[in-house]
């Protein structure tokens, strides 16, 4: 994922979550780096588009603010059929 990419969506999450303006986009760029790495490993190869597929996008948003409050576990848990779904769509 760029550095384009990365920065919108920090951007997004900031607006959504309503972050004060001086919460790193570097903290939220790592978090959004290690969703996106989750997402993929699970893939076998394949990379999810994040820019174009909105659903995923929303999966991997959703990552990041669990990441943020120390919640990975959570989000695991809570989002595992959306996981699932999301990754049957790129695997079949």
């Amino acid at each position: 994922m760029n550095d384009a990419i990365l920065t919108a969506i920090a951007t997004e999450i900031k607006a959504e979550m309503q972050l004060a303006p001086s919460t790193s986009d570097e903290v939220l760029k790592q978090y959004t780096k290690e969703g996106e790495a989750f997402l993929n490993s699970r893939l076998s190869g394949l990379e999810i588009d994040f820019n174009a597929d909105l659903v995923a996008r929303a999966l991997l948003k959703n990552y990041v603010r669990y990441a943020y409050y120390g919640m990975v576990s959570d989000f695991k848990e809570k989002y595992n059929g959306d996981i699932y779904d999301t990754i049957s769509e790129y695997i079949s």
